[in-house]
């Protein structure tokens, strides 16, 4: 897995390249972090 922060916005990126699957963390409410799950070609 790969985990890339954005220094502009408060979001990481996690790539999951076992399962294909990328995903948009925004942790602009620690209590209630939301999570974008954007499929990947394998």
């Amino acid at each position: 897995a790969a985990i890339v922060a954005s220094h502009e916005h408060p979001d990481f990126i996690v790539n999951v390249k076992e399962t294909g699957h990328i995903l948009l963390v925004d942790y602009s409410n620690i209590d209630d972090l939301a999570v974008t799950d954007i499929g990947a070609a394998r």
